[in-house]
């Protein structure tokens, strides 16, 4: 199989597993801002915008029917403090910055998976 042809596969494998993804996707108050819960998520602390080590053990508030991630109490503290509309930019931001992140670890598995194709002989 040629290289194009791979990476074509799997790009019609990736759109299959999005719409099912989509046909299976969490209800609002199961949604986290900051993240979602795939398992290759990459969560995020919504003040600081940086990927949360633990997420399981993070710090956390709903917001809009959304549970809202900290990495400590501080964060969580300066977010309680916040308007709704800096609240909602808030979220809004730190779920644009987890799907960055998701998306540059995705790429990052995928290069490693072509590597170790390209040294199969």
């Amino acid at each position: 199989m040629t290289k194009l042809t791979f990476i074509a596969a799997i790009a019609a494998f990736g759109l299959g597993v999005a719409a099912v993804a989509q046909d299976a996707a969490p209800k609002p108050a199961q949604q986290r801002a900051g993240g979602g819960q795939g398992r290759n998520t990459v969560q995020v602390c919504a003040m600081k915008g940086e990927a949360l080590k633990t997420p399981a053990k993070a710090e956390s508030v709903e917001f809009n029917s959304k549970k809202v991630l900290f990495c400590c109490v501080n964060c969580k503290g300066a977010f309680e403090k916040l308007d709704d509309a800096a609240k909602t930019k808030t979220v809004t931001k730190a779920g644009l910055i987890s799907r960055k992140l998701t998306a540059q670890k995705t790429i990052e598995t995928v290069d490693k998976q072509l590597k170790e194709l390209d040294a199969i002989k």
